[in-house]
């Protein structure tokens, strides 16, 4: 399909991108939730009071981040 100016879009190409986006977003929903989740343990066992909180600080923001990449996939593979 050309507009006249020569350039133009295959179908072909933009289903075979749709694809690698849907498995893309399938890849990145399994490697979120394979991420570590909140610390259950006691502070004791991550290092201390102190260092109990940056590690959930961390474990979140790493969540957050999966969680804006898969989404963001999503919607570039949605017509």
């Amino acid at each position: 399909m050309t507009d006249g100016t020569g350039y133009g879009i295959r179908a072909g190409d933009v289903g075979s991108v749709a694809g690698k986006l849907n498995t893309a977003a399938d890849q990145m929903g399994t490697v979120k939730s394979t991420m570590p989740q909140e610390q259950c343990s006691t502070p004791a066992a991550m290092g201390g009071e102190e260092a109990a909180p940056a590690y959930d600080d961390f474990v979140a923001g790493w969540q957050r981040e999966a969680t804006v990449l898969r989404d963001a996939l999503k919607k570039q593979r949605s017509p």
